[in-house]
């Protein structure tokens, strides 16, 4: 987990110093838009688990593109920062089979008590879709978000979780989970 702190630890900021905001700080979608928009970054890589999800989209919001986290609204609850507005948006687009919800029993391990993960991926139809909004993305800040999708994706859920209640505690007062943060 240090690696992570010092990779992305800078006075003064969350994730570091990062390319001028004022072009991503334009982009406006509604939250199923950005849901598939997400989905489709980084070549359409899958996000594994909900969780990890929500906190992708709300890092991103907070540190990069402003109006994800308008769209979403985000609050604190159980695991950290939530959005109803995603969960309905989600559900949304999994019956729309624009993306699919596979569980992934993997995840589960010897603990039959936790839960399984569910992985997402965007289906025929939402590869279509996905693409034609990408498409009104300019190629630099695609390319800044797909970069960014990736970091994100290679911290994993603790990564996340770790991040997040370092540098947004006001989002884990009523979280289930106590983390242990280095100091």
């Amino acid at each position: 987990m240090r690696i992570w702190r010092k990779l992305f630890s800078r006075e003064g900021s969350k994730m570091g110093p990062f390319e001028p905001k004022s072009r991503l700080d334009s982009l406006q979608f509604d939250a199923s838009e950005w849901i598939l928009i997400w989905l489709a970054l980084n070549n359409q890589s899958p996000v594994r688990g909900k969780t990890a999800f929500v906190k992708e989209l709300f890092i991103t919001g907070k540190e990069k593109v402003p109006s994800i986290d308008q769209t979403f609204q985000f609050f604190g609850h159980r695991f950290g920062p939530y959005s109803k507005v995603f969960e309905r948006n989600l559900s949304s687009l999994v019956s729309s089979e624009m993306m699919t919800e596979t569980p992934n029993n993997e995840s589960r391990g010897l603990d039959t008590d936790t839960p399984i993960r569910l992985d997402y991926t965007l289906t025929e139809k939402g590869v279509a879709y996905a693409n034609e909004l990408i498409e009104k993305i300019p190629p630099f800040e695609r390319n800044v978000l797909g970069n960014w999708k990736r970091v994100l994706s290679k911290m994993g859920l603790w990564g996340l979780l770790r991040y997040v209640y370092s540098n947004y505690p006001e989002y884990t007062m009523s979280s289930e989970i106590l983390l242990e943060l280095e100091s």
